[in-house]
């Protein structure tokens, strides 16, 4: 089964939460879990959708008309620049073997405007589904998903580092007498623990796969939404040594969640995941 992943505005929802075992990793890192697959060659075809590209041009060479798809180029280009992963569009022959990464208009998938879908890591049906609300930050933090990269929040030792809400916790042990069935199904699927191939990076509250402390859009009739999780003291010493590296030092920008850049440590790991060498 593949991981598919729903973003609501800068939030994303997994919607399942398994993935078949595969081979071993070449590189194995932390947020990639088991089974994820790199992309061949650090090389990532892909096939976009008529309606996604609008009037602009597929192969994302000059101004594009299309307000949506200006902002999925521009997140492609983010990456190649952070990682040296290359995006080009696909040749005849790719598309016709299904070698491509398929990009859609999120009515493709009969989602809500500002929801957007991606497949984790490279799969011969891999695709991304961007809704016309879509914002930048959103559509980068789910190429981030496309290139392997799972929720930071999801790690296995996150206890060290982040204590959640008594409503996550009763979600996540089933104890649900006080939690909503959506609600429940929702914390098991986004907040449960994953299995990592490996850590390579010490956890990172600023990297660009960090949910949101403040999760309200996911069911504005549930306030404990509001606020899902604080940083332990380890964890708020780890948010400041991370918010050092960033480019964009805002506050909004160095939080835990923040999905104004591609933090290094995300970058790092998907070049150690395709086996790219050195920094950019």
């Amino acid at each position: 089964m593949r991981i598919r992943l729903f973003t609501f505005g800068a939030m994303t929802f997994m919607l399942a939460g398994l993935i078949m075992a595969g081979p071993d990793l070449p590189v194995k890192a932390a947020a990639v879990a088991e089974g994820t697959r790199p992309w061949p060659g650090a090389v990532v075809p892909y096939i976009a959708d008529p309606a996604l590209v609008g009037e602009g041009r597929a192969d994302c060479v000059g101004p594009q008309n299309s307000p949506r798809w200006a902002r999925v180029c521009r997140a492609m280009a983010a990456w190649t620049q952070a990682t040296g992963i290359r995006f080009h569009l696909a040749s005849a022959d790719e598309a016709r073997n299904g070698l491509g990464l398929r990009l859609l208009p999120g009515s493709a998938r009969k989602l809500p405007a500002a929801v957007s879908v991606a497949t984790v890591g490279y799969h011969p049906k891999a695709y991304a589904a961007f809704g016309t609300g879509s914002s930048y930050g959103a559509i980068l933090h789910e190429f981030g998903h496309v290139l392997g990269l799972m929720h930071e929040h999801q790690r296995p030792d996150r206890a060290r580092y982040l204590d959640f809400s008594p409503f996550i916790l009763d979600g996540l042990k089933g104890q649900c007498g006080t939690v909503s069935a959506r609600d429940c199904t929702d914390i098991r699927n986004n907040f449960s623990t994953l299995r990592l191939s490996r850590f390579q990076s010490d956890y990172d509250p600023c990297s660009l796969m960090h949910y949101l402390s403040r999760q309200g859009q996911r069911n504005r009739a549930e306030p404990r939404w509001a606020k899902v999780f604080t940083l332990t003291k380890a964890g708020q010493a780890q948010n400041r040594a991370c918010a050092r590296t960033l480019a964009d030092k805002s506050d909004a920008c160095t939080r835990p969640g923040q999905k104004c850049q591609i933090a290094p440590n995300d970058a790092r790991i998907v070049r150690s995941f395709h086996g790219l060498k050195g920094d950019r």
